[in-house]
């Protein structure tokens, strides 16, 4: 009988620390591959998000950042999926004011402001994708600071996603002081 517990402790004890190593393992990969896409932008930070399943008729769960940004500089932030969770979730970022950029536009917002022309214009085809329903999604976008302050970055799942738990990766890279 002893011998039957000290065996079942020890798989449980094995299992749990595997299934968390798998988790870390996940975020130290997703971190590595994503910040290593920005181009010759310099890596500044990470932001983890453990995004939780959400409830019918509650609203997504959203993980929120808050960075200290500089007047005159030129950031860039993207955003990062592990596998089978692309396109599912969003990065935005703003302060306590306004909303300076994100990953993911509806269609109505891509018609209003005009995104899909400024996307087309300034990045390359395979930096973002045009979805079934007339939604924009980005790999990255930069943002030139024009008030130092702090800012927030929020990392959630899109509207119709919020039905299992996963993981998202966002990166801030410094990309170069704008004259």
């Amino acid at each position: 009988m002893n011998r039957i517990a000290v065996a079942l402790i020890f798989v449980l004890v094995f299992t749990g620390l595997t299934s968390k190593d798998a988790l870390a393992q996940c975020k130290q990969q997703l971190v590595y591959s994503c910040a290593t896409e920005n181009g010759r932008a310099i890596y500044l930070r990470d932001f983890n998000a453990k995004l939780k399943k959400s409830k019918p008729g509650k609203p997504a769960f959203v993980a929120r950042f808050s960075v200290v940004l500089n007047k005159g500089t030129r950031y860039r932030l993207n955003l990062c999926n592990p596998n089978g969770y692309e396109d599912r979730t969003m990065l935005i970022l703003y302060d306590a004011k306004k909303e300076y950029g994100k990953t993911f536009y509806t269609a109505e917002e891509a018609g209003k402001q005009g995104v899909l022309e400024l996307v087309k214009k300034n990045y390359k085809p395979e930096e973002y994708s045009v979805l079934p329903d007339g939604g924009i999604m980005l790999q990255k976008f930069d943002f030139v600071c024009e008030k130092s302050g702090v800012y927030f970055v929020a990392i959630q799942y899109m509207d119709g996603f919020t039905d299992r738990k996963g993981c998202a990766v966002g990166i801030l890279s410094f990309v170069g002081k704008n004259k």
